[in-house]
């Protein structure tokens, strides 16, 4: 009983005025990865450093986002919601793929703010998600994001991925058209002084730069591993190895050409589309 009251007077007291004026922020950074791309990792870069949350306040801001898309929320009280509820938390990084669908209003409403994409190949991002819907039973506000996201509910299978229609696991289309719309409208829509693009196999050795765009000069780094990224898959699946590799590279090539060719040259793809970036994006 004396732990819960306790509990209740810190979580007061957090919330506070006083506590505000004491501790004011130091920045304001919307990490806007896709899933699987690395925000449990940057959370855990500027843990000992900054008020830093992975995935604050999950379901209500699922509620938020489902809210806003079937018009039960315009726009004025979208703004409310989010500026309340920026207050309440009084964070200086908020780490979640979930912030992707509020990006226009954190860009407008929160003009000192800065973001930071983490963004995964997508040979490997593929895998990772596919991987997290086999491994981990999602509760239905979260699998129902991820369905949209991956546009599940309008699946199309081509012949060679009977493997993914077998275990109900989305369409190559789905993802891929999902991961180029999430990637190439982040870096079109932030602007380029307040946009730090980080792939997910460097975020360790960049680690440094990550904290300096937030404003940490001095910061305390998380001890250094080999590991790139938190949070990684508990049992891999190889799905991606049970389908055709030829169909596998023209459906990368056909979707996801140019942010891959800006990105990850190493990746043989061929198109002739070229996206265009902003300064302070490498």
């Amino acid at each position: 009983m004396l732990n819960k009251k306790l509990k209740e007077i810190d979580k007061r007291f957090l919330n506070s005025y006083l506590f505000k004026k004491l501790n004011p922020r130091k920045a304001r950074i919307y990490c806007v990865g896709t899933p699987k791309s690395g925000t449990h990792s940057i959370r855990q870069i500027f843990k000992n450093n900054l008020r830093a949350s992975h995935e604050p306040e999950r379901l209500a801001f699922i509620d938020a986002i489902n809210q806003y898309q079937a018009q039960r929320l315009n726009e004025k009280q979208l703004v409310k919601y989010l500026r309340k509820r920026d207050r309440r938390l009084w964070l200086e990084v908020d780490s979640s793929f979930l912030n992707y669908f509020f990006l226009d209003q954190f860009i407008r409403e929160m003009p000192d703010s800065k973001f930071i994409l983490t963004i995964r190949d997508p040979y490997s991002w593929m895998d990772s998600w596919l991987n997290h819907e086999l491994n981990v039973p999602m509760a239905e506000p979260l699998q129902a994001i991820f369905d949209q996201l991956s546009g599940k509910e309008q699946e199309k299978y081509a012949p060679e991925e009977k493997i993914l229609e077998k275990l109900n696991l989305p369409s190559l289309k789905g993802l891929l058209q999902y991961w180029e719309k999430h990637n190439s409208q982040v870096i079109s829509k932030v602007p380029g002084e307040r946009l730090l693009v980080v792939r997910t196999d460097q975020i360790t050795d960049r680690q440094d730069e990550i904290l300096k765009f937030a404003g940490v000069l001095n910061g305390t780094l998380p001890q250094k591993s080999s590991n790139s990224h938190a949070y990684k898959a508990k049992q891999k699946h190889h799905i991606l190895n049970k389908i055709d590799p030829n169909h596998l590279k023209k459906t990368v090539n056909e979707f996801c050409s140019p942010v891959v060719e800006a990105f990850f040259p190493e990746i043989n793809v061929s198109t002739n589309n070229v996206l265009r970036f902003g300064k302070g994006t490498n």
